[in-house]
């Protein structure tokens, strides 16, 4: 599984370093802009809401893209302390991709990376390990691979809707997640 995870990442990272050097025509290059944020909301594979942010770096076929997703779960909410911790499940992603242009304004995306994982759980009273004022809470750390794939409509040169399939390989809890929102363009 590692292998397979490590080739993976590998083959885009080579893939994205030799399309640098192949040149383009300016004018194409000049369609759309480089830099862009973005918002998403959806929902997972369970039923489970979810919101997704980032800031991406497009450079002609090849985008580059910091994201973090949250997955929003209920919890009880006869906490003990204010300064407990909320319980959630949430993901910093880093991914290099693809990107391929059809007609003037539809872009499809595929990438992959590295994604930090993190999940904080609350512990019921016949677990073990809860006691009743302290250590009612578990959390976990653990890296992940995701996987994006991303549909963009741009209306026009700095603003595209986005249609997004999220997924994300890990130990902790492996998931997928169909999402929408807005992407806008910096420059």
């Amino acid at each position: 599984m590692k292998r397979m995870i490590l080739t993976g990442i590998m083959y885009n990272v080579l893939s994205c370093t030799a399309a640098f050097a192949q040149q383009e025509d300016s004018s194409k290059r000049e369609k759309f802009n480089n830099f862009y944020m973005m918002m998403e909301f959806g929902r997972t594979n369970k039923g489970i809401s979810a919101v997704q942010g980032g800031i991406s770096l497009q450079l002609e076929n090849n985008y580059f893209k910091i994201k973090a997703s949250s997955l929003i779960e209920p919890y009880e909410k006869d906490r003990r302390h204010k300064d407990d911790p909320v319980p959630g499940f949430s993901d910093l992603n880093f991914i290099a991709g693809r990107s391929f242009t059809f007609l003037n304004n539809l872009q499809f995306q595929v990438g992959t990376g590295l994604s930090f994982v993190h999940e904080t759980v609350q512990l019921r009273m016949d677990e073990p390990g809860y006691y009743a004022y302290h250590n009612k809470y578990k959390e976990r750390v653990t890296f992940g691979l995701p996987l994006e794939l991303r549909y963009n409509f741009f209306m026009t040169r700095g603003l595209a809707i986005s249609l997004t399939g999220h997924g994300n390989a890990n130990s902790i809890r492996s998931y997928y997640s169909a999402s929408a929102g807005l992407m806008v363009g910096m420059f």
